[in-house]
């Protein structure tokens, strides 16, 4: 009987972190449970509806997803052991990130969001804390869905320049640029890195002076941070 017990569990674990993993070639964003949310997790719901609501207007290669975990953070452990932990789900669920939070009483959020395995050299920190947002309105507020898609898509359009793979780096780091709702530390190298892909995808196009001349202004506007 306990054997049975054993096994049951063993093929709930099992199917649970299979169905929660994201397969390669596709940027996962994971989104724990809020804490502090109600038993419905409302709060989180409506997060992933606006994160999917916001993706459905791209079509992206390689494709962004959107997954739910019933896992929660507890910030008790301190904010540098919970950034870990999530780094260890990303690399267990093959997540480009993870995003989680604490919902207070009143109706706010504070929203954190933790990136799997960062880019060397790339710019970007890994772990982020986004300023308290209010989320009692209809309408979410812009930066708690466009920073994660804004980091996805950063994460792997360096990731392609590294690659070699101009063309499709252009694409993202394009999109990072469009979600980026207010300017960063890191704002300076996603203009670089886009001016960068730009050039050199330039000879495989018909009109290669189109990609040098937005280049340019991005090379101009990179030096402003």
């Amino acid at each position: 009987m306990l054997c049975i017990w054993v096994t049951c569990i063993a093929v709930h674990y099992w199917y649970a972190v299979r169905t929660l993993t994201f397969p390669d070639g596709v940027v996962g964003i994971l989104v724990l449970r809020i804490s502090g949310d109600d038993n419905k997790q409302m709060s989180r719901l409506r997060l992933i509806s606006g994160l999917n609501t916001e993706l459905a207007k791209e079509k992206t290669r390689p494709p962004v997803e959107v997954r739910a975990c019933n896992k929660e953070l507890d910030e008790t452990i301190g904010l540098p052991a919970a950034h870990e932990y999530a780094r260890k789900l990303c690399t267990k669920y093959n997540a480009t990130l993870v995003v989680w939070g604490n919902k207070t009483e009143a109706g706010y959020i504070d929203p954190r969001i933790r990136i799997g395995r960062i880019p060397p050299e790339s710019g970007l920190i890994g772990e982020y804390a986004l300023s308290t947002q209010n989320i009692r309105d209809i309408a979410l507020p812009p930066e708690l869905v466009e920073r994660p898609i804004y980091l996805a898509h950063f994460v792997i359009g360096y990731s392609l320049l590294q690659r070699e793979e101009y063309r499709m780096a252009v694409s993202q780091l394009r999109l990072a640029l469009k979600h980026q709702e207010k300017p960063s530390k890191d704002m300076a190298d996603l203009l670089f890195y886009l001016a960068t892909s730009l050039t050199e995808a330039s000879p495989t196009r018909k009109d290669p002076d189109v990609n040098l001349m937005e280049a340019i202004v991005h090379f101009r506007n990179a030096l402003l941070y």
